[in-house]
């Protein structure tokens, strides 16, 4: 065996176990909240908007992680190298700030929402 020290702390399929395992446990809190919410009806409204916030870090998890792959790919073929890329850690860093900034938005959509649903009132009234 080689040089013990130069071995790689985890290995690529106990990488993608575990955020597979960790997608899988937030869509089922997410599901769970959900679940409980619904059955709360007007008092769970809070528990619904927290599933709304943990659903979608289960597809960015798992997609993210496998674009992620994808881009730091090794291709000998080409001599494509992502990791030498700055190109790569570039586009790396956009796509953070990007879907950081959608979260973002898409969060202050969700804490906006009535808690009661709508009102029935159409426009301002003025004094």
């Amino acid at each position: 065996m080689g040089n013990p020290e130069l071995r790689e702390m985890i290995d690529l399929p106990t990488a993608d176990g575990l955020l597979e395992t960790a997608a899988m446990v937030v869509l089922a809190l997410a599901v769970v909240l959900m679940i409980v919410g619904l059955i709360r009806g007007r008092k769970g409204l809070g528990m619904l908007r927290w599933a709304g916030e943990l659903a979608p870090w289960s597809l960015v998890l798992t997609f993210g992680w496998r674009l992620f792959l994808w881009r730091m790919r090794f291709d000998p073929v080409t001599g494509f190298l992502g990791l030498e890329s700055v190109r790569v850690l570039a586009l790396n860093a956009v796509s953070a700030i990007v879907l950081g900034l959608a979260y973002g938005v898409y969060l202050r959509w969700l804490w906006s929402l009535p808690e009661g649903g709508p009102t029935g009132k159409t426009g301002s009234q003025e004094a």
